[in-house]
Parts: C-alpha cells; sequence; structure tokens
C-alpha cells in the first residue's frame, strides 16, 4: 500500500480541504486524531491505491465541490528553487519518487486531460504539493505539469495572456532544468512561448515543439500541437497531416478533433466542422469549448436556435462563474483561442 505523508502544523480537517479529501474516509486511516487536532509532527500513513484516484473517477459528484488551495506556490520563483535543488540533489537519479509520489503525478495528468476549469486548479494544487519531494524526477513531472496547466487556463479557459504565459513559462524552465528530456515540459514550453507571441518567441515554441516531437515521435499531444502552430502559420495542408498523425496516434484525443474542425471551417466545410467538434465533446465529456465552436459555426450559418442550444449546453459544461463569462465573451465575438 502506498504511504501518504500528513503534514505538521495542520489539522485533518484543514488537509482533507486543500487536497480534496474526504474527511470521513481520511479519518478512518487515522482514527486515533481528532478532525481539528493540529499535527504535531509529519504523520505516515498506509492508503489503498484508490485513495487519490477517487475524486478523479466521479466528476458530477466531485469536481462541483472542488476549492483547490489558494496559497499555491508563486511559479516566478519556480526555476530558482529547482535550479538549487536540483544542485543540491545531485542530478536527476538522486532519489526516486515512492508509489504515492508517483499516483499523484499520474492524477495530476487525469485532471489536466479533462479540460475543465476546476480540474486545471485541482492539477495545479496536486503538483504544487508534489513539487515538494526531494525526488527530482517527480518534481519535473509536476513542474511540467503544471506548466501546461497554467498554459491551458489562457487557450482553453481564456484567462489574460500575461498571468498564464509568465506562470507557465517559468513552470516549464524548472521542469527542464530538472529534466532536460522529459517531453511534457518542452511541450509546455512550447504552449506558453506561443501565448500573444512575437516572432522570436514563435521560433522558440517551434523549437521546443521539434524537441518534444525528437524524444515523443508518437506523441498525439506534440502533433496536435504542432498542427495548431502551423495552420495559425497558414499551412493548412502540413496543419491537416499533423492532425491526422495526432488521432492515429490517439483516435480519442479531443484536441485533435477540433484542429480538425478548425481546419474544415477555413475551408468553409461547416459540416465537416461541426461533426469534428462534436467528437471532440464527446471524446471528453467536460470539455466545453467545442460545443461552443458548433453554436459559433450554427450562428454564422445563422441558425440562431441551434446556436443557442450549443451555446447553452457549452456553459452547463463550465462550471467556473469565470469560465463561463469568458464563453459568453467568445460567443459575442464568435472567436476562441486555438
Amino acid at each position: 500500500m502506498p504511504t501518504l505523508t500528513l503534514p505538521k502544523g495542520q489539522s485533518l480537517r484543514q488537509i482533507a480541504r486543500r487536497f480534496d479529501f474526504e474527511l470521513e474516509t481520511l479519518m478512518h486511516f487515522v482514527s486515533e486524531h481528532e478532525a481539528d487536532d493540529i499535527l504535531a509532527e509529519d504523520l505516515h500513513i498506509s492508503v489503498p491505491k484508490t485513495f487519490l484516484d477517487r475524486k478523479l473517477q466521479h466528476k458530477d459528484k466531485d469536481f462541483q465541490h472542488i476549492q483547490p488551495a489558494s496559497g499555491s506556490m508563486n511559479p516566478w520563483l519556480a526555476l530558482d528553487i529547482e535550479q538549487k535543488r536540483t544542485r543540491s540533489a545531485g542530478g536527476i537519479n538522486a532519489k526516486e519518487g515512492d508509489e504515492f509520489e508517483t499516483q499523484g503525478v499520474e492524477g495530476a495528468r487525469r485532471a489536466y486531460l479533462y479540460f475543465e476549469a476546476t480540474s486545471n486548479e485541482l492539477c495545479i494544487d496536486l503538483c504544487n504539493h508534489l513539487s515538494a519531494t526531494h525526488a527530482v524526477e517527480i518534481r519535473a513531472h509536476a513542474f511540467a505539469l503544471q506548466a501546461l496547466a497554467y498554459a491551458q487556463r489562457y487557450w482553453l479557459f481564456l484567462e489574460p495572456a500575461n498571468r498564464a504565459k509568465a506562470a507557465a513559462l517559468s513552470a516549464a524552465k524548472a521542469a527542464i532544468m530538472a529534466h532536460p528530456k522529459l517531453v511534457e515540459a518542452h511541450l509546455a514550453t512550447a504552449m506558453a512561448y506561443r501565448i500573444d507571441s512575437n516572432k522570436h518567441e514563435h521560433d522558440l515554441a517551434l523549437e521546443a515543439l521539434k524537441k518534444a516531437l525528437a524524444l515523443a515521435p508518437n506523441s498525439s499531444w506534440c502533433w496536435t500541437e504542432l498542427g495548431k502552430m502551423l495552420a495559425a502559420d497558414g499551412q493548412d495542408t502540413q496543419a491537416h497531416e499533423a492532425a491526422q498523425k495526432a488521432l492515429e496516434y490517439d483516435f480519442e484525443y479531443p484536441l485533435a478533433h477540433e484542429l480538425m474542425g478548425t481546419l474544415a471551417l477555413s475551408q468553409n466545410n461547416a459540416e465537416e466542422a461541426r461533426q469534428c467538434f462534436q467528437a471532440a465533446a464527446d471524446a471528453t465529456p467536460t470539455y466545453a469549448n467545442p460545443l461552443l465552436r458548433i453554436a459559433i459555426a450554427w450562428q454564422h450559418a445563422g441558425d440562431e436556435e441551434k446556436a443557442e442550444a450549443f451555446r447553452e449546453e457549452a456553459l452547463e459544461r463550465a462550471q467556473r462563474d469565470r469560465y463561463k463569462s469568458g464563453l459568453r465573451n467568445a460567443f459575442e465575438a464568435l472567436k476562441l483561442h486555438f
């Protein structure tokens, strides 16, 4: 059974609230403590493998109530912290992560892949916790996923560019410092540089993406990101080929279907575009943006009734008020980031 470390200086209730554990379930493993007792020292408990996953397996029940910790790490400090930690730890193989930390990374990755604003915050919160470990490789994965999640806040959830970009770049650089050959770190670097980019940053994004693809040529994530860059540069044929490769490696990856839909719209094929966007929405039932793209497509076609129906469906998926507001604004502007 994996070991969970409960930090001293906090009560079980505070820990449960911070990491979205069910208090009653947590208390089952530490019955000798009261919920509001402050722990005098770190407490190590054994928990089932499924313990961390429970809040990720039942979205309708759990994600509506997650309130990530507000006291998260300042991302501007991430690179400096990682430099000091990596030097003092003696390199990437200094210490291996334990089973719980490995499961934590997988949990953060699954949270990221919900493509939903509350799960995005959960991913970042989990990574903040994981980045405190002495295992350099675990920290690298935590920083990389955190960087992806910060970039996702701009590309999917319409957060202001300056805030998302600075945080994503800082975390991505920390990840690369810890693990120079980590695919997700280079992918996150590309996604971050591409935010509101100038020519130099565009080139840096492309360079980072080429490094990621060299490390993982079968990555649907990387091929989709390359397709987006090619499409933005007006290279639709090459972008379509990249999207096809992404779907070849993972047919359920929603952003690849969404890219195919965007390319279909550029060729004035609205029906095919709507089908691709619907495929993206079906692949990840928590992802709202493809439904809003269908709404925008119907609005362009002059069918306001269908446009409004899909807009409302998209807003229903977007649980956070700030995300809903961003989607409403995007519908009014008839444009989404991609």
